[in-house]
């Protein structure tokens, strides 16, 4: 039985301390073309935070694995190349890519890419005391930052400062390759999150709203 995915927003103040609550952040799907127009506003401005997680995992499927049985299989070699070919659908922009050194992240990243991105123990290991701070202070303006991790290091980013951003079945096949999008101003908002089967429904709302 397919698990269900529950998002939740946040706001972060920078050099604030106190949690603020705001509405649960919802598919990018769910939202129109209003959603689209905002969507394609901050990723031109290079304002755009975005967590990727690996694709299918040698050790948790049956399927034939790429390299080695600590990699991805070639079915998630496949979804990432997938994953990669929408992305380059979007408007061109300036981007950063830091992946986990972890070899199924490593993995997905390059499929996903083609180049050898940076490789950041607070994407892997130390995601759980690291991850969020890092993703801030890494963020260059006019630059959009892509990092590939872990779920569970997603949901560590979701609890940083106590909040509960990002719940997901870690062993739901579907959730593979989901990519979370937040919007980097004076604080840090959640947009909206999509599976790899709502990219091409995703892509064909971009170009209607694109000149």
């Amino acid at each position: 039985m397919q698990k269900l995915i529950t998002v939740f927003g946040f706001l972060l103040l920078i050099g604030c301390n106190t949690p603020a609550e705001q509405p649960p952040v919802s598919p990018l799907l769910e939202g129109g073309a209003e959603a689209a127009d905002a969507f394609l506003l901050t990723w031109q401005a290079g304002n755009m935070v975005v967590l990727i997680r690996h694709t299918e995992r040698c050790d948790h499927s049956d399927n034939p694995c790429l390299d080695g049985d600590t990699g991805i299989t070639v079915v998630g070699r496949d979804m990432a190349q997938q994953l990669g070919e929408f992305f380059t659908q979007l408007p061109d922009v300036n981007q950063q890519i830091y992946t986990s050194p972890v070899k199924r992240t490593e993995q997905t990243a390059i499929s996903m890419f083609g180049d050898n991105p940076s490789k950041a123990d607070w994407l892997g290991r130390a995601c759980k005391n690291e991850m969020f701070d890092q993703a801030l202070s890494n963020k260059k303006p006019g630059e959009n930052l892509f990092l590939v991790t872990h779920s569970n290091c997603i949901m560590d980013f979701g609890e940083a400062d106590g909040r509960d951003l990002v719940s997901l079945d870690l062993h739901d096949f579907e959730s593979y390759g989901i990519v979370f999008f937040f919007s980097m101003g004076a604080d840090l908002r959640g947009k909206g999150h999509l599976l790899p089967s709502d990219w091409p429904v995703f892509l064909t709302a971009m170009r209607s709203q694109t000149p």
